[in-house]
């Protein structure tokens, strides 16, 4: 998502988080990283 001079994202979105159509349970989860990236 780009925000002024900035592009902000998720840094790991976990997409692969998850074995036999379920999600890994919380204990083998991160918490959610959103960083910022200046654009200038």
């Amino acid at each position: 998502m780009l925000d002024g001079d900035s592009l902000v994202y998720i840094a790991n979105s976990q997409l692969r988080s998850f074995e036999g159509g379920q999600v890994f349970p919380p204990e083998r989860l991160f918490p959610v990283q959103v960083l910022r990236l200046s654009l200038r």
